[in-house]
């Protein structure tokens, strides 16, 4: 049997239309699975980064070792206390000098 030939070419138009919006909506698709696969990766980071970082702080206290924060805490006493004593023996020395003469 013999089609007509414009019965064939729309047909053909039809499946070519139907093929692309299927493409079409398969890049859609995968477009936003990536995202969301992209989106929980980030969170699943974030949250092994937390875990890590609390456990590495649970055994650095356990161990003793002093934190950051302490550290540059007592470093500014240090320089206080340093300048503290460098101002008394300034003073101490200007305190033990003969009296000038008027």
């Amino acid at each position: 049997m013999i089609m007509p030939i414009g019965l064939t070419r729309a047909s053909r138009d039809r499946a070519r239309a139907a093929a692309q919006s299927l493409a079409a909506d398969a890049r859609e698709r995968v477009t936003t699975l990536t995202d969301e696969i992209w989106a929980a990766s980030r969170a699943n980071r974030d949250l092994l980064e937390n875990l890590i970082a609390a456990e590495v702080e649970r055994a650095a206290t356990r161990l003793g070792f002093a934190r950051r924060e302490d550290v540059v805490g007592l470093q500014a006493s240090i320089d206080r206390l340093r300048a503290e004593i460098q101002a008394l023996r300034a003073e101490r020395a200007t305190d033990s000098r003969p009296p000038s003469d008027l």
